[in-house]
């Protein structure tokens, strides 16, 4: 006995999906209408790095990352002649004001760029 072949169906093309028109949507920080600006933010391990402190600070925002490892933190001291009474043993390493100088430049015009975008 011969089979029939199936029937196929027939599927609507599908519609085409309509994007707003302008400036692409950005990823991340602050809406257009949003007028709310951080003034702290709370960042998890990953946010315990000097390029991120410093950009903070730049910016003018607080950053207070969560420090899972306390042991593992290097605290820094302005030059090595600084020593602090109480608290000298916690700062085990030193400001690299020559990478300080190096890179600013670049991190200010970071910043800039940043509130260039920003409302």
């Amino acid at each position: 006995m011969a089979k029939t072949p199936a029937r196929s169906r027939s599927v609507p093309p599908a519609k085409p999906v309509k994007r707003p028109r302008g400036r692409p949507p950005r990823l991340g920080g602050p809406t257009p209408q949003a007028e709310i600006q951080p003034g702290t933010l709370h960042a998890g391990t990953q946010g315990q790095s000097e390029p991120v402190f410093g950009l903070c600070r730049l910016l003018g925002i607080k950053l207070m990352p969560r420090t899972r490892g306390i042991s593992d933190v290097i605290f820094y001291r302005p030059t090595k002649s600084i020593h602090y009474e109480h608290i000298d043993a916690l700062f085990t390493g030193d400001v690299d004001w020559d990478l300080i100088a190096t890179h600013a430049q670049d991190m200010i015009q970071v910043v800039l760029s940043i509130q260039a975008v920003a409302p």
